[in-house]
């Protein structure tokens, strides 16, 4: 996502707030992603392959 402003305005107060609260929001989400895959990968090291499981069926 883009923002642009005109060299000749300024942006109003409301709109300088509006941005700044998008780009803290994209900056969380994205550290958020980061964490998630990150914790997802370390449970992918951890968990054994499917195959290598116990059977819990009844034989």
């Amino acid at each position: 996502m883009s923002v642009a402003f005109l060299k000749n305005r300024q942006a109003t107060p409301r709109v300088s707030a509006f941005v700044d609260w998008l780009a803290d929001l994209f900056e969380r989400s994205q550290e958020m992603d980061d964490t998630l895959t990150s914790l997802y990968r370390a449970a992918q090291r951890r968990a054994p392959a499917r195959h290598d499981r116990p059977d819990r069926g009844n034989h």
